[in-house]
């Protein structure tokens, strides 16, 4: 039997109230007052911070103030994230009993990126999934995810670099030099990447979205 799930396309302005939205869907889940649900969202330019991070760690404090770019740390773990206009976010929101699952959170990431990757299978692009929670095109990411989990509610929210400004993510964000170089890249701008850019022309984010909505 299918069940029907619910779709928001929702997002604010202030990316404080955001990351509360994406709190509350799970919160309601958990206790039975929303159905599952996959939200499409944006954010205005920010870093955002995984829970266990130091921002004054992973970020270039100074070069978000000078570009005028706030700092949230969201519900989840992960690592530092640029997110712009360029960028899409999903979440799902659900119930853990809704669907088959392995019992391993960190198996389950690769069940919740098939939508992504079937999407950009669409727009011409073979992208793979890389454990832990990462989705590469010739070893690039282009998607990244996390998850909150609470009781039965999962809340597993991702990434997806549409033009991304890679120029501001590059000078915003602080990794690991020895990390990149184990991965077999001297810098973060080459280890990351976009649709645009990998396809060499700009889609609308709205008809991504549209796509990706289908491949879920």
């Amino acid at each position: 039997m299918s069940v029907a799930w619910r779709l928001l396309d929702y997002s604010f302005q202030d990316p404080f109230m955001n990351l509360a939205f994406e709190e509350t869907l799970l919160r309601g889940r958990v206790e039975g007052e929303s159905p599952d649900t996959l939200r499409l969202w944006q954010h205005p330019p920010v870093v955002s911070v995984g829970c266990y991070q130091n921002p004054k760690e992973e970020v270039d404090l100074e070069k978000c103030k000078q570009y005028g770019i706030k700092i949230i740390k969201r519900l989840s773990p992960g690592g530092s994230l640029y997110i712009d206009e360029g960028s899409l976010q999903y979440s799902l929101a659900l119930d853990r009993n809704s669907i088959s699952l392995p019992e391993k959170i960190e198996d389950s990431y690769s069940i919740f990126s098939n939508g992504v990757i079937e999407t950009l299978s669409f727009f011409g692009i073979h992208a793979e999934f890389k454990p832990i929670n990462d989705i590469v095109v010739n070893r690039r990411k282009i998607s990244g995810a996390s998850q909150s989990r609470m009781y039965n509610g999962i809340l597993h929210h991702g990434t997806i670099s549409i033009n991304t400004r890679l120029d501001i993510l590059e000078q915003v964000l602080k990794p690991s030099e020895i990390k990149l170089r184990a991965q077999g890249f001297q810098k973060l701008r080459d280890r990351v990447t976009t649709l645009n850019q990998e396809i060499g022309k700009i889609i609308p984010i709205n008809i991504f979205k549209e796509e990706l909505i289908k491949s879920f």
